[in-house]
């Protein structure tokens, strides 16, 4: 095995030539051609007039970077540009002038932050984004089966996440100690819809009362009171819908329970139907 040391003339570094392995800046050479730069950094550089284009280490890190006032362009298979840099810090991919910090010229695909179907990318306060559903639906959270509810008590309707429909965006519901909950998965503007349909298994005469409320916490968003001659919706000879709605801002975290009480008279109860399209609590994220 050879070792031939050549001392450049007028220069400051030396090339070794080690076996095989080259070296510049280092009498030991471990890679076919290695560089140590001189204090500065620079290392390997090519030039074409007055472009230039190198490699730059300092303790802890490295840099591939133009040394003129020039973009820094990558391609592959000796094909066109495919991603640039420019000299003021913008990104382009598919574009050879970006206008921005980041410019994508195609599609954007982003696997991170529990894509979905269906789903929105939303941001937090911090501009961390994750991929959010754009509301709960009625066939995620309804009446598991049909309920009891005595007279004059406001009661929380007894909803469960079925899932039937195939809807899979319903990650906020809470049935923690019968809380029967929706909780908001982030900050935003809700439209929330309930419905109620009443089986009214015990017969009455006059006017009563039939009341739904909203309530975040102890606090109440939306009140519907319905008298018995004027609802809205007749399915059967005993069953009546009503239905509420309000619009809200919620913080992440906040919690949504539906609330339905009748007053059709002392010692009698009435019945809550179940069924996706009849008893249900559905959120729908405006922005």
């Amino acid at each position: 095995m050879r070792k031939i040391v050549c001392t450049l003339v007028a220069t400051t570094s030396c090339l070794y030539l080690f076996a095989q392995n080259v070296g510049i800046g280092i009498s030991n050479p471990t890679y076919p051609l290695t560089v140590v730069a001189p204090t500065g950094g620079k290392g390997i550089v090519q030039k074409t007039s007055d472009v230039e284009v190198g490699f730059y280490t300092t303790s802890g890190q490295a840099f591939l970077q133009t040394w003129s006032n020039h973009p820094l362009y990558f391609t592959t298979n000796n094909g066109l540009t495919q991603m640039a840099l420019t000299t003021q810090g913008n990104l382009g991919i598919g574009t050879t002038a970006p206008t921005s910090m980041l410019d994508v010229n195609g599609q954007v695909r982003i696997r991170g932050g529990a894509p979905g179907t269906g789903k929105v990318l939303t941001s937090d306060a911090n501009g961390l984004a994750t991929w959010q559903s754009t509301g709960v639906k009625a066939t995620n959270v309804t009446l598991a089966a049909g309920t009891s509810f005595s007279n004059a008590t406001f009661f929380p309707v007894p909803l469960v996440d079925d899932n039937t429909g195939g809807f899979s965006d319903l990650s906020g519901f809470n049935n923690i100690n019968n809380s029967f909950e929706v909780v908001a998965s982030t900050a935003g503007t809700y439209l929330i819809t309930g419905q109620v349909t009443w089986d009214l298994v015990n017969s009455f005469t006059g006017e009563k009362d039939f009341v739904l409320e909203l309530r975040n916490g102890s606090t109440t968003l939306a009140v519907n009171r319905m008298i018995s001659e004027y609802f809205s919706t007749f399915i059967g000879s005993t069953q009546r819908s009503q239905q509420i709605s309000c619009t809200v801002k919620l913080s992440a975290g906040q919690q949504i329970r539906l609330f339905a009480m009748h007053r059709t008279g002392t010692g009698l109860s009435q019945n809550i139907l179940s069924g996706e399209t009849l008893t249900y609590l559905s959120f729908l994220r405006l922005y």
